[in-house]
């Protein structure tokens, strides 16, 4: 509409033949000669026919002062009678009359008024047909773009670039200067900014934190998301609009509009001032509501999508860490789950999914697949002794998948390797005994150190008597340590073998706990043999982690350098650096110190191994402490390489990942 306003002229709408061959024949039967100009008081149509364009010294001042003043009123002179002609409040051209058939002005008068509203009728008729068109063609426009846009972050699954996605488009869309999104946090209650398109502005704002207060009595957008209707607001504070008390600054247009779902509203999608000083108007307002309506369906699906990725990954750590064997196979015999424990017990080396070649080849699984192919439709345990290649005793229970129509589509088997089972538990129990057997003893000579031994001490009370109560405590504290390390590495091989770590997740800081953790190396940080450097590669916000067992973490990993790396070294730098990405939180240890070989670090996540080589490696020598550790980022849904660090000739390089974000619930 405001680009037909702007070329309202007459040529829009008297320059086609029919129209001007239409107006002749209407001033023909008046028998009036009629000259129309433009705006500028240029000849453009005349009746009888006369040049076009001709300057006309009277027309061209009546129309400048005409444009000024919007006179609507016939003036006569000596030419005639002139009459302007006006469309939307628009001037658009003058109407001169002359020639009449009577001498009477009031008939003169009554007949130019009837041709300029004859005229001036034509072309606001015109106007609106050219105006319908406009508008359905702008409607047309729209929904391109809104399919276009729908289209483009449907196919997108990942959150963060859904965030951006979105507002990037409404920002080049409605042609804004900047733009953001706002969503609710739900552990929190308080509103986010999750996307900014210039971060630039943040300050400017007075929006410096990563959290928006949103008062329900107080600001523009707090209605906006109350209400869940759009809003246009000009000329404001930003404190007016935000709500809080903070710092302030004029903004010239916002509109607003909310993220609402049919459930609820998840928050806003807002657009902070026009290009070229402009201020939104209502099409902005109708076009951003539809594409933060399309936005909130967007993000729905984006986070459903995370959750069944999220509930995925934990299938897959329960197939992948579970101690049978895990087959899942469609219908037809494919096999599209084969995890790390079917391939240990099917002898399959290659990681990838064994093709039906394969399975024909490897006559254990090809056995087992024959019977339970044949009984597909039901639950079934069996059991199977295979002689070649090597004794093999194992148990395969199957149950049928079934799709929404309760059809099968496949089956899932777990198969129990009894033979091994029979083997590792009596490692297990072996390798307890041999953890435990000096704790009785460790503990009777505390008991001794600690009362039996100052008893006696009491009679006597000599300078002897009191040295060697000194070098009595010194040697308690010595026995002491050791039970703990030893207490310490029985109680981490019993939490690694009785599964997956239960996990409690509080809100604490990643500095908090470091701090409680440096707390156990007071020099580290000065003059120790051992250096630490602790570097954030950006912010990082709370963290939902388990925090008991997370510093456990983080001392593991530092007391690996103060126990193995600094050996035979004057100095050892430890680099410790954190960065949280999305929902995870990635750590790198590297130090200088005189680093592992293969055969250590193929071991290091394998404690029942560990334990079993104790004769090569020195049982004093192993704590298990990397086996924790990964039991520990495993818990937290992530997980830990360790290898060399190739930055320095020597060195150990641990890299982990663990997800600190809320939990998505089942």
């Amino acid at each position: 509409m405001m680009d037909l306003l702007q070329n309202l002229k007459l040529a829009r709408y008297i320059k086609p033949k029919k129209a001007r061959a239409f107006l002749a024949r209407v001033f023909d039967a008046m028998k009036i000669e009629t000259v129309i100009y433009d705006s500028a008081g240029k000849l453009y149509f005349a009746y009888p026919a006369k040049g076009t364009g001709q300057p006309d010294q009277e027309a061209e001042s009546l129309a400048r002062s005409i444009s000024k003043t919007k006179e609507k009123e016939p003036i006569e002179t000596s030419s005639g009678w002139w009459m302007s002609i006006i469309i939307r409040e628009r001037f658009i051209g003058l109407i001169r009359t002359s020639g009449f058939m009577t001498d009477d002005p009031v008939i003169q008068h009554s007949q130019s008024l009837l041709i300029t509203e004859f005229v001036s009728q034509a072309i606001d008729g015109e106007y609106k047909l050219k105006d319908m068109s406009s508008q359905l063609l702008e409607n047309y426009e729209e929904l391109n773009l809104l399919y276009d846009v729908s289209y483009k972050t449907s196919s997108i699954t990942n959150l963060e670039e859904v965030k951006q996605s979105i507002v990037v488009d409404a920002v080049d869309i409605i042609s804004a200067q900047n733009g953001l999104l706002v969503l609710e946090d739900e552990t929190t209650g308080k509103f986010v900014i999750e996307y900014i398109y210039d971060e630039k502005m943040l300050n400017e704002l007075g929006l410096s934190g990563d959290y928006i207060t949103i008062e329900s009595d107080k600001g523009v957008m707090s209605e906006v998301l109350l209400e869940g209707e759009a809003k246009i607001v000009n000329d404001t504070p930003s404190s007016l609009f935000f709500g809080g008390d903070g710092k302030s600054v004029k903004i010239d247009s916002i509109l607003c509009a909310p993220l609402e779902t049919t459930h609820r509203i998840l928050g806003a999608l807002i657009l902070i001032n026009k290009e070229q000083g402009d201020i939104f108007i209502s099409g902005d307002q109708k076009l951003l509501s539809a594409m933060a309506s399309q936005a909130a369906q967007s993000i729905e699906n984006a986070n459903l999508f995370r959750k069944l990725e999220y509930e995925k990954n934990i299938v897959e750590r329960i197939i992948e860490t579970t101690a049978d064997g895990i087959i899942v196979a469609s219908k037809n015999g494919d096999i599209n789950r084969f995890n790390k424990e079917a391939r240990k017990i099917f002898g399959m080396k290659k990681e990838d999914l064994p093709t039906k070649a394969d399975i024909g080849s490897n006559s254990r699984l090809a056995l087992m697949m024959r019977k339970v192919n044949d009984d597909i439709d039901k639950s079934v345990i069996f059991e199977m002794i295979v002689m070649k290649p090597g004794k093999l005793f194992i148990s395969i229970h199957t149950n049928p998948l079934f799709d929404s129509d309760q059809q099968t589509i496949g089956l899932v088997a777990s198969i129990r390797n009894l033979t091994e089972m029979k083997q590792t538990e009596r490692e297990k129990r072996e390798i307890v005994s041999l953890l435990a057997q000096k704790l009785p003893a460790l503990s009777e000579e505390i008991v001794s150190l600690a009362i039996h031994e100052p008893r006696k001490k009491l009679k006597d009370p000599s300078q002897d008597s009191l040295k060697g109560s000194i070098i009595q405590a010194d040697q308690l504290g010595e026995v002491a340590v050791d039970l703990d390390r030893r207490i310490t590495r029985l109680r981490r091989f019993l939490q690694i073998i009785a599964g997956p770590l239960r996990i409690e997740r509080v809100e604490t800081t990643i500095e908090n706990m470091i701090k409680e953790t440096m707390e156990r190396y007071p020099n580290s940080l000065t003059n120790s043999q051992v250096k630490i450097k602790i570097h954030y590669k950006n912010k990082i916000d709370l963290l939902k982690v388990d925090k008991e067992h997370f510093i456990e973490l983080l001392d593991i990993l530092i007391e690996n350098v103060f126990e193995h790396a600094v050996k035979d070294q004057d100095q050892v730098t430890l680099r410790i650096e954190f960065e949280r990405i999305g929902e995870f939180l990635y750590g790198m240890f590297a130090d200088n110190g005189k680093g592992l070989t293969n055969y250590l670090i193929s071991l290091l996540f394998e404690p029942t191994n560990q334990l079993v080589e104790h004769e090569e490696l020195r049982l004093d020598e192993i704590g298990l402490g990397l086996s924790y550790a990964k039991h520990v980022i495993e818990g937290h849904g992530g997980d830990i390489v360790v290898g060399h660090n190739d930055e320095v000739a020597h060195g150990c390089l641990v890299k982990f990942k663990v997800h600190v974000g809320t939990p998505v619930p089942f």
